[in-house]
């Protein structure tokens, strides 16, 4: 029951780490595989450019959702 009630009270912590750890995530899984992929089909950089604008857009979709609720 101790660690029940330790993981309860630190839940919205948890949560807000999460979330923050998933904004950084959108940042980079975008860049990084048109990165990856503009070296496979060598175009770069283009694929980079659309990764970055995809994941600067997700997560200011993000901040901005968080920020509203």
């Amino acid at each position: 029951m101790g660690a029940e009630m330790v993981f309860k009270d630190n839940s919205t912590g948890f949560r807000t780490y999460i979330e923050l750890a998933s904004i950084g995530l959108e940042l980079f899984i975008p860049i990084g595989l048109g990165a990856f992929l503009d070296t496979m089909w060598n175009v770069k950089p283009w694929l980079t450019l659309v990764g970055i604008v995809l994941g600067c857009t997700a997560a200011t979709l993000h901040i901005v959702k968080r920020i509203n609720s």
